[in-house]
């Protein structure tokens, strides 16, 4: 059994594809593509975690979640709180912030980016969807939404890898948000 990230999936919603420049031709042929890649990649008994946006209707959410493998866990996105209900129905846990450990290793899971987050200054990772690639990871922290990860899911193991190149979180000097360092 393998662990799964994933985020910001925004089923049907026609304004992301311009919004995130997203190399689709229409919302069905993304729908496909990103269900495509997530079950190429996640068995049925593997876990998944969802860090929200899965779509702005509650048809768009149906269609994606009943069809994606894998024991879903939902940390919820800004755009889920009217779909909690439907999301319930498809998910084993629905959270607004979710601690989790595996193989030893403390994760804070959360819709948006946090500046400190728990266990942070101890090696704790932060990950994060909502921001679309836009913004630079601090510390050990990952983007796990669909725009920065090749439109796949991102599994633990690529998670390690990662995070072998980031420092670890101590003070923030500055934010580099769209290539222009805010401080």
């Amino acid at each position: 059994m393998k662990h799964w990230f994933t985020s910001d999936h925004h089923n049907l919603h026609d304004n992301i594809q311009k919004h995130c420049n997203r190399p689709f031709g229409n919302v069905k042929e993304q729908e496909q593509c990103l269900l495509d890649n997530h079950n190429s990649l996640v068995d049925p008994k593997d876990t998944v975690y969802i860090l929200g946006d899965i779509s702005m209707t509650k048809e768009g959410a149906i269609s994606i979640l009943e069809k994606m493998n894998g024991q879903k866990y939902f940390i919820l996105g800004n755009h889920d709180k009217e779909l909690v209900n439907v999301i319930k129905q498809y998910c084993q846990v629905v959270r607004d912030l979710y601690d989790i450990k595996i193989n030893n290793q403390k994760i804070t899971l959360c819709h948006y980016m946090m500046l400190t987050w728990n266990c942070s200054h101890y090696g704790a990772w932060q990950l994060f969807g909502h921001s679309h690639g836009t913004i630079q990871p601090i510390g050990l922290q990952h983007d796990v939404g669909v725009d920065n990860n090749d439109f796949k899911p991102v599994s633990f193991e690529q998670i390690v890898e990662i995070m072998k190149h980031r420092k670890e979180h101590h003070t923030v000097n500055s934010i580099v948000f769209n290539g222009v360092e805010l401080k």
